[in-house]
């Protein structure tokens, strides 16, 4: 592998003001990293045997998405799909190592409201099979996507008020490839600050969202075919942006999100409920402090994942930082994985841990802020 040479790395100790930096030969504090090439809005998903699999974009009218997949020597590229596409790309493996991907297809160079859905991917046998998941109007925008314990699909997204949408949608997709469409019935949202979805271990779907009438942090559980059931999670103002979810092998639910401070302040939370309808705990982890809120700018700030003992990592960043917080069971500890030189990194991380709860990182450097080029990152120790 072929590692990103000549970034200055900070070890960021616990949450004080204590830093040290080096200028590194392509590694510190055990951090390897690879430039995989040109894209933006990466997702990340590693495979039974630790190797990763990429999914990252070009949004233009002409563009494309593609996928990298690690084989242990080398990152092999292919085509998704080409056209005009939005992210940010969701993705995710399940227990056959089959990817499943979403993301938003305009299914049209020109913009039409009555056109443009979100669409599943499937990568299987080395070869992409691309499905639209056709509902009225012009949806499926801020995806999420996770699979049961049956592997079957789940995908959250926002149907959005500037089209004339609902709010937020839920598809399920069965191994036959049969999917429905339900929506919520949540107050009307604009597609910038996206949704995350998990499941139960009975396979009942969890979606997170952020509430733009109430500026918080909500929950929705399905209760039973098209009916669902909300919480609020954070009533602090601003709470529940780009949120990311999952639920460990108790029941117990772990949310990251930011709370939006200012034009370029963000502070990073932690929620946990160990049983539904008990109190949540909250944490406040970190401040962000370049950050850009809205469509132009950070879409999936926070990724969390559950290590083999349930407990919590939290990959997140702005246009300077990329960090890692890690709750070991008694304490929270945070590290700067890599900080900006020059260009400003996309405000999106993407987190997996391998089966030995080793991390992989996926992140994106922004070339040209007017288009949104740049090129994809890989980082792991």
């Amino acid at each position: 592998m072929k590692f990103f040479r000549g970034i200055t790395l900070m070890l960021l100790l616990g949450l004080g003001l204590s830093i040290m930096s080096i200028s590194a030969q392509g590694q510190f504090g055990g951090w390897q990293f690879d430039r995989i090439g040109p894209g933006t809005k990466p997702a990340l998903a590693v495979n039974s045997l630790g190797q990763p699999l990429v999914i990252y974009m070009l949004e233009r009218r002409e563009g494309w998405v593609r996928s990298a997949q690690w084989d242990g020597a080398s990152w092999n590229i292919s085509t998704v799909a080409e056209g005009r596409f939005e992210g940010p790309p969701a993705l995710t493996m399940d227990s056959n190592d089959v990817a499943h991907a979403s993301y938003h297809d305009f299914q049209d160079p020109q913009f039409r409201i009555d056109r443009g859905d979100a669409v599943h991917a499937q990568l299987a046998d080395g070869a992409w099979t691309v499905n639209a998941l056709e509902h009225g109007g012009h949806d499926g925008w801020d995806n999420a996507v996770a699979v049961d314990a049956n592997n079957n699909i789940h995908i959250s997204a926002i149907d959005p008020q500037d089209f004339n949408g609902s709010g937020v949608e839920y598809y399920f997709i069965n191994q036959n490839g049969d999917y429905i469409v339900e929506e919520l019935g949540s107050d009307p949202l604009t597609n910038q600050f996206g949704t995350s979805i998990t499941t139960t271990a009975s396979g009942v779907p969890y979606i997170t969202f952020y509430d733009q009438d109430q500026r918080n942090l909500k929950l929705a559980r399905r209760t039973g075919s098209n009916r669902w059931g909300f919480e609020t999670v954070d009533r602090e103002d601003g709470s529940g942006l780009y949120s990311s979810m999952s639920i460990d092998a108790d029941g117990g639910i772990h949310i990251s999100y930011i709370v939006e401070l200012g034009l370029t302040f963000a502070k990073l939370k932690y929620a946990y409920q160990r049983d539904p309808g008990a109190r949540w705990e909250i944490t406040e982890l970190d401040i962000l402090r370049d950050i850009v809120i809205g469509v132009a700018g950070a879409r999936n700030v926070t990724s969390l994942a559950l290590d083999s003992e349930g407990n919590p990592w939290i990959a997140y960043g702005d246009q300077q930082v990329v960090r890692l917080a890690h709750f070991d069971g008694n304490f929270w500890e945070t590290e700067t994985v890599v900080v900006a030189q020059g260009d400003p990194f996309g405000q999106m991380a993407s987190l997996q841990l391998d089966a030995d709860d080793q991390p992989h990182l996926a992140y994106s450097v922004v070339t040209n802020q007017q288009v949104l080029d740049g090129f994809i990152m890989y980082a792991t120790r």
